[in-house]
């Protein structure tokens, strides 16, 4: 992967249950990780990695490799919110991570 193409910066946003002052319980979204990404738009419905996501805005986000990434977590950039389908380490080499996301409405 060439370093010149993870040209956006992505937040990776887990969300977390904690407790408030009044013993509830309520969840809050934690900054797990920020990295740069190439992100590219796929189309409306696609059928990708065996599944076939029909929705109104899919892309596919290339970044390094960072362990911990689950498809719980939601992606913030340039101001949006997208949630993860499907996470693809390729070759299994824990190199890349290729991140198929659609946004949250």
């Amino acid at each position: 992967m060439r370093a010149g193409g993870l040209n956006k910066k992505v937040s990776f946003i887990a969300k977390d249950s904690t407790q408030n002052s009044f013993g509830e319980d309520v969840l809050e979204e934690v900054l797990y990780k920020e990295t740069f990404a190439q992100i590219s738009h796929i189309g409306n419905s696609s059928k990708l990695f065996s599944k076939t996501y029909a929705s109104t805005d899919v892309k596919k986000l290339s970044i390094r490799y960072i362990a911990g990434i689950t498809t719980s977590m939601f992606v913030k950039t340039d101001g949006e919110l997208y949630e993860i389908l499907e996470i693809v380490n390729p070759y299994m080499k824990n190199k890349a991570l290729i991140i198929l996301i659609s946004k949250v409405d």
